[in-house]
């Protein structure tokens, strides 16, 4: 139909324009792809110049999808939100559960799968998916994200302050007992997600920025050059940064 002609091409040409490089390329998966057209049909002003915004609408339109079918209130919306949250923050840190989610890991913050649980929600909704059974307790099944980038929006969401990702108090060498997730490659789009939000303070995201510039590691500067790449893939979330120019 000609509506949707025009819809697809006004899509189009707004890809195009000067900042949605990074929306541009999130979309060339076909997931991703789909939950934009379908966003884009309702669409009120522009596209969202952050991965956090594009999120939240992904989030936003599942919701609303599924609403005839499965309602869920704002104050349990936000509540399965949060869990996911920290679930998705648990299973980026794990070696093995970073995909599949066992039984016991999944009621440890969602409940049990009772009726109108939160565990029950979320399947019903499909944010989790029964994949299989556990190898070691057969009577359990496993479960997997509805795909695999949404769990690092969720754990950008859950996640309070820059510090998560990077000791508040590190000087030249690793503080003890903290991790470095900032080195860590299955968190860097949960970084740039956080940075996103608009709910996150922007001088908590200049701290950061600023703390990845001048890091130091004490080891020939090896670990300083990467911090600063990351820097520089950074300000692309937060345009405001006060040491945008200098970066680049």
């Amino acid at each position: 139909a000609g509506e949707d002609v025009q819809l697809a091409e006004s899509l189009w040409s707004e890809l195009q324009e000067s900042g949605k490089e990074r929306i541009k390329d999130l979309c060339r998966n076909p997931l991703r792809l789909t939950l934009l057209c379908a966003t884009w049909t309702g669409k009120k002003g522009n596209l969202p110049d952050t991965t956090a915004k594009l999120y939240e609408k992904f989030v936003d339109y599942i919701y609303k999808w599924k609403k005839k079918e499965f309602p869920v209130k704002s104050e349990k919306r936000k509540q399965l939100n949060a869990a996911l949250g920290e679930l998705a923050k648990v299973s980026l840190d794990g070696e093995r559960s970073r995909f599949r989610l066992s039984h016991r890991l999944v009621c440890e913050y969602l409940g049990e799968p009772d009726e109108d649980s939160l565990l029950d929600t979320a399947l019903k909704l499909g944010w989790l998916n029964e994949v299989g059974v556990d190898a070691d307790e057969p009577e359990d099944p496993v479960y997997v994200f509805y795909h695999a980038t949404f769990p690092e929006y969720f754990a950008a969401l859950a996640v309070e302050d820059w510090d998560y990702f990077l000791p508040r108090n590190h000087v030249d060498s690793p503080v003890a007992g903290w991790r470095y997730r900032i080195f860590e490659k299955q968190w860097k789009q949960v970084i740039l997600c956080w940075l996103g939000r608009k709910d996150i303070q922007a001088q908590k995201k200049e701290d950061l920025i600023r703390a990845l510039v001048e890091f130091e590691d004490g080891v020939r500067d090896f670990y300083e050059y990467k911090t600063y790449l990351l820097a520089a893939a950074e300000i692309n979330q937060f345009k405001a940064c006060s040491l945008a120019t200098d970066i680049v």
